[in-house]
This record gives structure tokens, C-alpha cells and sequence, in this order.
């Protein structure tokens, strides 16, 4: 038979109550900040203001992440932060890549359109009485629709 050895396995040191509730002020903030962000758009003088808290949350949790170190906290540290980060470059990518299709989708059909109205604009502006005719023949001829037979 083999002797079985039990093995204790490794406890870390609790972390401070202080600690316990920064942690869940740091929570609390970036929920704040994630709400604020969801409803801030519509006010655009505010919002950046409002992407403070988020900053703050960030600071704090920088700060304080070396007290949470050797305790179970260290994992919550670790992912806030990275949250934070991750949710940031995914906003710049998302934010290059609406730019980029709005450019592809809406800005180069308008350009062509603005483009091609020139060109029609161009190739008629030197006729002027070719507009006043064509304005004139529609009305006589919305008028002949009307009243048929009458010249």
C-alpha cells in the first residue's frame, strides 16, 4: 500500500476589511462609469466629465493593487483593470471601424452623387434657356393632360 500524504493546501492571508470595501467601491464605480457611458451620449458637453469616473475607478485600482497582492483580491485587481482596457481598445477599433465603413458606405456614394451633379450642372449652365423650355413645355404639357383637345 502507498502511504497517502495529505496536503494542506495553500492559505493566503486575508485581506483587511478596508481592503474588502475598496474593492467593492472600485466595483461600484465602474458600474457607475459603465451606466454613465450608456447614457451620457446624449449629452455631449458632460460626457467626457462622465469618463472620469471610470479614470478614477482605474487609479484607485492601480493603488491599491499592491495591498491586494498575496491575497484572493489580487485576481479582482487583476480584472478590473484589464476590463478596463480591453473595454477601451475594443471602443477604438469599434470607433475606427464605423469611421471606416461610414466612409465606404455613406461618404463615397455621396461624393459620386455630389460629383455627378456637378457635372450635370456644368454641362448645362452655359444653356439658361434650356432649363426656362423644359420648365415651360412641362407646363404645357401637365396642362394638355388635363384638359385634352384644348390647344
Amino acid at each position: 500500500m502507498t502511504d497517502s500524504v495529505q496536503e494542506t493546501p495553500a492559505t493566503t492571508p486575508a485581506p483587511s476589511a478596508s481592503l474588502i470595501s475598496t474593492t467593492l467601491l472600485l466595483y461600484a464605480l465602474f458600474g457607475v462609469a459603465a451606466v454613465i457611458a450608456l447614457f451620457s451620449h446624449g449629452f455631449p458637453l458632460v460626457a467626457p466629465l462622465m469618463g472620469l469616473v471610470g479614470i478614477i475607478a482605474l487609479i484607485i485600482a492601480y493603488v491599491k493593487r499592491a495591498d491586494a497582492a498575496g491575497t484572493w483580491l489580487a485576481s479582482h485587481y487583476r480584472w478590473l483593470i484589464r476590463t478596463f482596457w480591453f473595454s477601451l481598445l475594443w471602443g477604438v477599433i469599434g470607433g475606427l471601424i464605423l469611421i471606416t465603413l461610414g466612409l465606404i458606405l455613406i461618404g463615397i456614394p455621396i461624393a459620386f452623387a455630389r460629383i455627378s451633379a456637378v457635372q450635370r450642372q456644368q454641362a448645362g449652365a452655359g444653356n439658361v434657356t434650356h432649363l426656362s423650355k423644359s420648365g415651360y413645355e412641362c407646363a404645357r404639357d401637365w396642362k394638355q393632360m388635363r384638359h385634352p383637345g384644348r390647344a
